[in-house]
C-alpha cells in the first residue's frame, strides 16, 4: 500500500459488519470448514 500511496482508515465498530458483508456476498457457498481453510477470517 505504501507504494500506491493508498489509504487505510479505520472506522470503529464497523469491522464486524464489512466482514459480514464480505462473507455473504462472496463466501456464503462455502462451508465454515472451506472458509478456514482458505484463511477467510485472516483476510479480512
Amino acid at each position: 500500500m505504501r507504494n500506491k500511496q493508498l489509504k487505510k482508515i479505520e472506522i470503529p465498530k464497523w469491522g464486524n459488519y464489512l466482514r459480514g458483508r464480505w462473507r455473504e456476498c462472496f463466501a456464503s457457498h462455502l462451508t465454515s470448514e472451506d472458509q478456514r481453510e482458505v484463511w477467510m477470517d485472516n483476510f479480512l
